[in-house]
């Protein structure tokens, strides 16, 4: 039987080791080979927490507030405050241009209001980080864009997800494989063709041999989310982007368990796209996939005949390099074949972590200017809007402070926004700046996770909708409070 005394003494014991050792380690910890271990010494420990902090509170308050003016009203302190703040915080969240540029979100604007007269369609690509994984913050637009042009469905889907959206309920058959064109790349994939999502499913191994003769067959089902937004439930039409180069393959396509279509689909060295319409959104659709040799699957897309489709494309642990490292002949084709029309590139976060001098930030830039490059070449009618990292902290101590690297990449990301004439927005000032990531932690209930870089759902919705209301503002000029709240993007046209 454990008596209270023993455990008390335990407790004792323990904390006088914990004592012990704060003394006894160095404040720069003991090496041990390649790594070095620390303690808190008892100066640390003891020591009052001078970090700056950020009203976090405030923001989200300001953010809620509608207007600049009172309308004659009279206001609290507190009302005052957050006005001030609303003031801030708007600046803040602007989408920046580049000094010079006369186009904005012009070109984008004419889009979407041709769409209800004209009953167009177009297409945004939100390629992000693991920010955005699981349609965090991309729904938000999504379900905003739809209400005021039309549009429906999630949009394009990997056959083989990384991680689950609430925007879908999707399974598939396990003899389907991921491969991607980030990270580790698969070195049976000889080639450098992944699609627009820079992923491409396969439900037989990527190196064909014409001698197989059995045939293989694997499924993909697709169901409405009852979490999703409204319009994402609804959908009329599928694509299938596709590339079938090594061999014929049969599809059979069934809605509520009846068989809608069937095709053979003859083999193809160049990539295709397949549509299907239907009359009323099906309570589930099943892909069967049927050949000795697999397709490349770049995604399906559930979608409106009209109106916008926004996808979420995330890409977890990406740095956003990879685009032009693809074949681009390839890449530029897959576009051709949908009206992309507004491109957002959200990265910077997973590079962060690993940069200690400028020098590298300057490498990096290099690169993400290239990118830049390729989709104004592959897209030169697309509006392109650029998103660095957000704040991120790592543990400095015992507490939580903004990594060095976080603001060099924002402003690297600002300036070759400048020098390409693109469109900036400012993610990491429009949450609060340095060592805002804290607070959005400790707030109640979380904005972001205890790993201090993801936002929660919560949060991310959050950040949604003030990318949204920033993008309003920009494509509806008349809704801009006033001239003085334009944001230049200095160096312009270097």
């Amino acid at each position: 039987m454990i008596k209270p005394a023993h455990t008390l003494g335990f407790l004792l014991a323990v904390g006088a080791i914990c004592f012990a050792l704060m003394h006894v380690v160095p404040e720069d910890g003991i090496k041990v080979g390649e790594f070095t271990l620390r303690y808190p010494t008892w100066t640390q420990f003891t020591a009052k927490d001078t970090t700056p902090r950020v009203d976090v509170q405030a923001i989200i308050r300001a953010s809620h507030m509608s207007r600049l003016d009172t309308a004659g009203k009279a206001e609290s302190e507190e009302e005052k405050l957050a006005r001030e703040h609303l003031r801030k915080t708007l600046q803040l969240r602007k989408i920046q241009y580049a000094e010079g540029d006369t186009a904005g979100l012009h070109n984008l604007r004419l889009a979407l209001e041709s769409l209800k007269e004209n009953g167009d369609k177009i297409r945004v690509l939100h390629y992000g980080d693991s920010q955005i994984e699981g349609d965090r913050i991309t729904s938000l637009l999504r379900s905003e864009w739809t209400r005021l042009y039309g549009g429906e469905g999630p949009g394009m889907l990997d056959a083989v997800p990384l991680a689950p959206t609430f925007s879908i309920d999707q399974t598939y058959s396990p003899n389907w494989s991921r491969y991607t064109a980030f990270g580790r790349k698969d070195t049976n994939i000889k080639h450098s063709m992944y699609g627009i999502r820079g992923v491409l499913c396969r439900y037989t191994a990527p190196q064909g041999d014409s001698l197989v003769t059995d045939t293989t067959s694997a499924w993909l089902e697709f169901k409405p989310s009852n979490r999703a937004y409204r319009s994402a439930r609804r959908y009329h039409q599928m694509r299938l982007h596709y590339r079938a180069w090594e061999a014929d393959f049969k599809l059979e396509v069934y809605c509520n368990d009846t068989l809608y279509s069937t095709q053979v689909i003859n083999k193809a060295s160049s990539e295709q796209v397949r549509t299907w319409n239907f009359t009323e959104t099906p309570d589930k659709i099943r892909m069967v996939f049927t050949g000795r040799v697999s397709p490349d699957v770049y995604g399906i897309s559930l979608e409106g005949n009209s109106g916008v489709v926004v996808d979420n494309i995330p890409m977890r642990g990406a740095s956003g390099v990879i685009f032009s490292r693809m074949t681009p002949n390839h890449l530029s084709r897959v576009y051709e074949k949908e009206p992309v029309q507004f491109i957002i590139y959200q990265y910077g976060g997973n590079t962060v972590p690993y940069i200690n001098e400028e020098s590298q930030v300057r490498r990096y830039a290099r690169n993400v200017r290239r990118q830049i490059q390729f989709f104004k070449s592959a897209l030169p009618e697309a509006t392109i809007l650029m998103i660095g990292p957000s704040d991120m902290s790592m543990k400095s101590g015992t507490s939580y402070q903004t990594y060095e690297a976080v603001p060099w990449v924002r402003d690297a990301f600002r300036e070759v926004a400048a020098q390409e004439n693109v469109l900036f927005w400012d993610i990491y000032g429009a949450m609060g700046g340095f060592n805002s990531m804290p607070q959005w932690v400790e707030a109640d209930p979380p904005l972001a996770g205890p790993d201090y870089v993801h936002f929660t759902p919560r949060g991310a919705r959050e950040i949604g909708s003030w990318l949204v209301n920033a993008l309003q503002r920009e494509i509806y000029p008349e809704f801009v409070e006033s001239e003085s709240d334009t944001l230049l993007i200095p160096g312009a046209n270097q």
